[in-house]
């Protein structure tokens, strides 16, 4: 096109036609500036299109770590809660004699009241959207916000856990003596972190280790400090699961909105 141009304007002025020679360089000055504005838009409208792929990428990921949050989370709770229980039992026999039933649980609770649950929280891609500069990238605002805050309530709580596993640490050391190594090991075997899976009844002589147990210098204390701390973590969780809920919703949402 612009070699048409240019040819045009040698025969014009060849020709002596200046005026209309002025008006095709015009023309082609034009015609130029129209090309680089065009190109400039369709550079805007790959760039846009390229950020809108990715973001729609990091949402995808972000969706698939706070699912795997929510199970950890469910699995968090039971665990808590389990422990919670077990811990509840163990002050009882402080103060009341245990049923039947609660004596064939009762030296679970011992072994688990000391468990500690790593909090593993899958966080690669937001630590990848920060690092890589690309969290500008995720349009929707709300996301950014409800993700920070989700992730410092979740560090909030490692670092309690961590204050936290001291005390269980300490509780173990007291009542590592008690039962003999192989009675413990049977206990272990049917021990899991959020259940027992076949109790035995067939403890001898188990309401004199409960009386061991109750002359343990200070294990009284270690476990209600771990009761209070279960408690407090349980509150936690019914705060951060509404959280990731909320997080998983709205970026299915967002999904929706952009994929169609």
């Amino acid at each position: 096109m612009i070699k048409f141009f240019r040819n045009i304007r040698k025969q014009l002025l060849g020709e002596g036609k200046t005026g209309h020679y002025l008006k095709y360089a015009i023309g082609e000055i034009v015609l130029v500036v129209i090309g680089i504005l065009i190109a400039l838009q369709i550079n805007n409208w790959n760039e846009e299109r390229k950020d809108r792929k990715t973001e729609i990428h990091y949402l995808h990921r972000l969706q698939e770590d706070f699912i795997k949050n929510q199970e950890q989370l469910n699995y968090q709770i039971s665990f808590s809660q389990f422990q919670l229980d077990n811990v509840k039992l163990l002050l009882k026999s402080f103060d009341d004699p245990l049923q039947n039933d609660e004596l064939i649980l009762w030296p679970y609770a011992l072994e688990h009241a000391y468990f500690l649950a790593q909090l593993t929280f899958a966080n690669n891609t937001w630590s990848e959207l920060k690092s890589t500069g690309n969290l500008e990238l995720i349009s929707n605002n709300k996301i950014s916000q409800n993700v920070a805050n989700c992730y410092s309530s979740i560090s909030g709580l490692q670092q309690l856990n961590d204050e936290w596993s001291l005390t269980h640490l300490r509780y173990k050391d007291r009542i590592n003596d008690l039962l003999s190594p192989k009675l413990r090991n049977r206990i272990m075997d049917n021990l899991r972190p959020t259940q027992i899976l076949k109790p035995t009844d067939s403890i001898l002589d188990l309401e004199n280790y409960i009386l061991k147990f109750k002359k343990i210098d200070g294990v009284q204390g270690d476990l209600g400090d771990i009761l209070a701390s279960k408690k407090v973590v349980l509150m936690n969780y019914d705060k951060l699961k509404i959280s990731v809920e909320n997080i998983i919703q709205i970026i299915k949402d967002e999904l929706k909105t952009k994929t169609g």
